[in-house]
C-alpha cells in the first residue's frame, strides 16, 4: 500500500510505502520524517473532464479485462477460432486443417494456440480498424506473443 505525501494539495506526488510512513530505515518514528504531518488518508481528487468531451471517449470499462482462456469449440465453423466474449474464452476449431497439423507436435500447437489468442485479442481490441492497421497490429501483437514462447527444437 502506498500513501501520498507532499507540501501542498495537487504537489509532490511523491509516494511512499506505508510501512516507511509508519518508520524510517534509521528507527525514528513518522513525527521524525519531515513532511508527514501533511500526511492525508484521502485519495487525490480525479483530474476534471474538460468541458465538451463525448463520452465515447472514455473507455469502455465493462468490457473483458484478463486474458482469456481457450477451449475447443463445440460448434465449430469455418474460422480457425472465435472469442465467446461473455465467457472470456478462445474457442479454437479442433477439426481446423491447420490445427490437425500441428496437434502432434507440443511446441507447434502451443505456438498456433498463442497465435489464435494473439488474433482473437487483436480483433477484439479493434473492432474498427481498416485491414492494413488489423495486419500491422497483428504482427505485432504476434512477435510480442512469441518472445515469451519456449524456443522450438
Amino acid at each position: 500500500m502506498r500513501t501520498p505525501i507532499g507540501d501542498l494539495e495537487g504537489e509532490g506526488g511523491l509516494l511512499v510505502p506505508e510501512p516507511a510512513a509508519r518508520a524510517s530505515s534509521n528507527g525514528h518514528g513518522p513525527e521524525d520524517v519531515p513532511g508527514l504531518d501533511q500526511l492525508t488518508s484521502q485519495p487525490p481528487e480525479p483530474a476534471p473532464t474538460p468541458a465538451g468531451n463525448d463520452a465515447s471517449a472514455q473507455p469502455d470499462r465493462s468490457r473483458f479485462r484478463h486474458l482469456p482462456s481457450i477451449a475447443p469449440d463445440p460448434e465449430p465453423g469455418q474460422a480457425r477460432s472465435r472469442f465467446d466474449v461473455g465467457a472470456g474464452v478462445v474457442l479454437y476449431n479442433d477439426r481446423h486443417a491447420d490445427y490437425l497439423m500441428v496437434k502432434d507436435s507440443e511446441s507447434a500447437l502451443l505456438d498456433y494456440l498463442a497465435t489464435l489468442v494473439a488474433k482473437e485479442y487483436v480483433l477484439y481490441n479493434n473492432p474498427r480498424a481498416a485491414s492494413e492497421d488489423l495486419a500491422e497490429e497483428m504482427v505485432r501483437m504476434v512477435v510480442r506473443v512469441r518472445r515469451y514462447l519456449p524456443k522450438r527444437g
